[in-house]
């Protein structure tokens, strides 16, 4: 039964009785009559707006070029040779000389474009998205210019008084036709006279000027040049303040704490200080670090290590502090594992994390492989007054204060250490003895070399003496110059369980690998994990060590290796009398140079050359040229070697007698392990070899 049948129809009954239609109708034709006047109102207001603008535009002072073209300036009267200057009359404020756009640096000219209209080049006189972007800052409460620079030039030049402007009426006058007459001056100059115009008379303020030497400074476009004498304290002064006033510094004060190592010190109770810069947020006592960047760092995740005290330091004086904030140096203890330009962070930052990393950590990954200086050389210690443990202990502490200085204790007991040049083996000798009263004799420097492959080669590696289990392949392929090893996986997780393909990760990088060549160092190759396999119950941790190295090894084996030596960036400068026997003297040692420049009588060669060539060059160029010859040299990168054989011969490395790097793989037969050699290697293994032909 349909109890609501009844009301709907009484419902629908209502809706269309004449009554009801009626009212409809009538509500229909209100609001018709209430747009249309809405409507009226629209237009009456926009006409009488566009009356109201019409009118002040009309009003407008008809302007030329020469209008809002700079005025009063010095008056130079010159002989008929057009060079000589006769006089010269000066004006009270007219002491300015002209100078064209051609004489203005581009760069000053871009640094006030920056500023003050970044769209100069884009608009007809009007910056329409400045002027919207002015109306929204000011509705939010802000306040922002929308001026132009043509605006700026009519303004100046046309409308001088308007510092006078007292009401709003003349200074929405002075701005609609400052808006007119820059649309119709833009089509009468050229963007270049206007910028003319604008630099040569527009009065601009010091600070105002002060901060477009400051975005030219920041922007790197331009240079703070100055002279004076430390010596003589000359001009210092005036250099503090300019480089106060030009200059900026921009710390993340709200953000989490972060800090670039710049130097470590051993005081004289050899307790180990960290000095560093705060970066962003602050640095407190007893506040938990941790280091981020340096990836290649086998302590990169190691435990985080408390602050113990902060000090300040002015010479040699300190004072404890209880805090350090942004853009502060200081020097703090209780850190045993930073070394210089590594980054340190709150404990909580995670390095995995890229939205929880600091402005800092990622300016750090930015630049941490841009020319990072390496040892170019290596010495042994073949003497010293104190017992080998005692001066390995010493060098291990210097090495942490100097990033540049390696020492290394080989299986023989002998100390190495690698340095940058004779200079620096030099100086260390004098530090051991001044500093620790250690006298130490160091054989003559030898040029550390590095190895890498040409092509792509797979590399297997089998690891299965009893109960033991492990097989991994791994692709080789060459890497850009100075980059280092790299690590990726291609292989899934149902072939290697993840937890095993970091294992194999971890392996790569716990050791430096050795070439087959010379046994020096790798370098410059990407390691790939393309597939593995371990066993459920034999598979150990160091099972996966020995496969890896092996696998290295054996993609060795198979490739076309690469001896690599490192290079020096140079700069000569001698009579140019010596120019033709120096430039000889490069070629012949086997290196390069730019074109010579030459500038009052003294000729300067920029060029490179390898270390092993151009490490004592020094001394020759000098006895040469009678002491009035000089040459500085840099870090320059390692390159392909260019004497690979003789070096190779020299060095007379035995690859099948290094026991410590195997090329063979270790099976399983029969309950007993068997070696197999490496170009056996792929006719045993487990899982089917990859071949690069056929990706």
């Amino acid at each position: 039964m349909n109890y609501g049948k009844k009301k709907a129809a009484k419902r629908q009954k209502q809706i269309t009785s004449k009554s009801a239609m009626q009212a409809k109708r009538v509500g229909v034709r209100l609001f018709k009559a209430l747009l249309l006047c809405i409507i009226v109102v629209a237009i009456a207001g926009v006409a009488g707006g566009g009356l109201f603008v019409k009118k002040i535009i009309d009003n407008s002072p008809d302007i030329t070029p020469d209008d809002v073209k700079p005025q009063g300036f010095t008056t130079l009267v010159y002989a008929d040779d057009g060079t000589t200057e006769i006089e010269r009359f000066v004006a009270a404020g007219s002491n300015r000389v002209y100078k064209t756009i051609d004489e203005i640096p581009a760069d000053l000219q871009h640094a006030f474009v920056a500023i003050e209209d970044e769209r100069f080049y884009e608009h007809n006189g009007i910056d329409i998205k400045g002027i919207v972007r002015a109306g929204v800052s000011l509705i939010s409460g802000g306040s922002q210019g929308a001026s132009t620079l043509t605006q700026q030039l009519i303004k100046n030049n046309v409308f001088p008084n308007f510092v006078n402007e007292k009401t709003f009426y003349d200074k929405l006058q002075r701005k609609l036709q400052e808006q007119f007459l820059a649309v119709s001056i833009e089509k009468q100059m050229s963007k270049d006279e206007i910028m003319e115009a604008y630099l040569e008379g527009s009065p601009i303020e010091q600070d105002r000027l002060l901060e477009v030497f400051r975005t030219m400074i920041r922007e790197r476009r331009g240079v703070l040049c100055m002279k004076g004498s430390a010596l003589n304290d000359q001009g210092i002064d005036r250099f503090f303040q300019a480089f106060h006033e030009l200059t900026e510094s921009r710390y993340e004060e709200d953000k989490p704490f972060s800090g670039l190592v710049y130097k470590v010190r051993h005081d004289e109770k050899g307790q180990r200080i960290t000095f560093l810069k705060v970066l962003s947020g602050e640095l407190k006592s007893r506040d938990e670090v941790r280091i981020v960047g340096r990836l290649e760092r086998e302590d990169q995740n190691a435990e985080t290590e408390k602050v113990h005290e902060i000090r300040l330091y002015s010479g040699q004086q300190s004072q404890s502090a209880a805090s350090a904030s942004a853009g502060s140096l200081c020097a703090v203890t209780g850190l045993s594992v930073p070394v210089c330009q590594d980054v340190l962070v709150s404990a909580g930052e995670c390095p995995g994390q890229e939205k929880e990393r600091s402005y800092a950590v990622c300016q750090y990954e930015k630049r941490k492989s841009h020319m990072q200086m390496r040892p170019a050389l290596q010495a042994q210690v073949t003497s010293g007054t104190t017992d080998s443990h005692t001066l390995f202990r010493t060098l291990k502490m210097l090495e942490e204060e100097e990033p540049q200085l390696l020492a290394e204790s080989r299986e023989d007991q002998s100390l190495v250490v690698s340095v940058m040049g004779k200079i620096q083996l030099e100086v260390l000798t004098q530090v051991l003895k001044n500093r620790f009263g250690i006298e130490a004799v160091f054989a003559p420097p030898k040029v550390l070399y590095r190895e890498t492959i040409a092509s792509e080669v797979m590399g297997f590696g089998h690891y299965e003496p009893l109960r033991h289990y492990a097989e991994v392949h791994l692709r080789l392929e060459p890497a850009k110059r100075d980059s280092g090893i790299s690590f990726a996986s291609e292989c899934h997780v149902d072939t290697l369980a993840i937890q095993y393909q970091n294992l194999v990760q971890t392996h790569v990088f716990e050791r430096v690998h050795k070439g087959i060549l010379t046994g020096s160092p790798l370098t410059d190759i990407r390691i790939v994990l393309t597939a593995g396999k371990a066993h459920l119950k034999h598979t150990e941790g160091g099972d996966f060590r020995e496969a890896v190295y092996r696998a290295i090894r054996q993609g060795l084996e198979k490739a076309e290796n690469v001896l690599l030596e490192p290079w020096y960036q140079f700069e000569i400068s001698a009579p140019d009398e010596y120019a033709g026997k120096i430039m000889a003297d490069v070629q012949k040692r086997s290196g390069e140079f730019d074109p010579p420049m030459l500038a009052e009588n003294v000729v300067s060669i920029s060029g490179r050359g390898p270390v092993a060539s151009f490490m004592a060059y020094g001394i020759e160029l000098a006895a040469q040229t009678q002491g009035r010859g000089s040459i500085s040299m840099i870090w320059g990168g390692y390159r392909e070697c260019h004497n690979p054989e003789e070096v190779i011969a020299d060095c007379a490395y035995n690859k099948g007698a290094d026991k410590e790097n195997p090329s063979s793989s270790v099976f399983c037969s029969h309950g007993a392990g068997f070696v197999v050699n490496w170009n056996e290697v792929e006719q045993y293994i487990h899982l089917p070899a990859e071949k690069i032909n056929e990706k």
